[in-house]
């Protein structure tokens, strides 16, 4: 009985310590102040097994400008992991006399198709709503096993966007 009791408060206690995962910008280099940026509190992170796809939404504010990037706490994921933004449209289609709607992602980016950046700089003209997919690489030979468990953050900065020209 003693043993049981020990075992299960060990492996409480290994549970609770991998699911804390620390904030982005502790692993995450965060920009200059000379930049501008603030930490935007949508920022998030978590554990994620290889190869497992993450998705989270945030809130892109009119006139404003944001730096989103993406990281690993473990040095061998950093420059690997894959994201994507896009946005959720409504697609109209038509299906005999009936006409219905669905959504579909529209792609804003992916930093695959650019040289697979671990951050993106963008100003929203308007104010929507913003999909992140992130992608932990695989390991060759992972079996799944809790060490190989990796804390994958999005850092999202964010500034008051340069208005230009003679608009109010």
């Amino acid at each position: 009985m003693k043993k049981i009791l020990l075992t299960s408060v060990f492996l409480s206690f290994v549970m609770i310590l991998q699911a804390q995962c620390v904030k982005p910008e502790y692993f995450i280099m965060k920009s200059k102040k000379s930049e501008g940026y603030l930490i935007n509190g949508q920022s998030k992170s978590g554990y994620f097994e290889p190869g497992e796809v993450y998705e989270m939404s945030f809130i892109a504010y009119a006139d404003m400008d944001y730096k989103i990037s993406v990281g690993a706490d473990v040095e061998d994921k950093n420059g690997q992991i894959e994201f994507e933004l896009y946005e959720k449209k409504n697609k109209q289609v038509k299906d005999g006399n009936t006409i219905r709607y669905e959504k579909v992602d529209k792609i804003l980016f992916k930093n695959k198709d650019n040289e697979m950046t671990q951050s993106f700089e963008f100003q929203s003209g308007a104010t929507r709503r913003i999909y992140v997919r992130v992608q932990v690489p695989k390991v060759d030979g992972g079996d799944g096993a809790a060490e190989s468990y990796v804390c994958v953050g999005v850092l999202l900065e964010h500034q008051r966007g340069v208005k230009t020209g003679f608009g109010n």
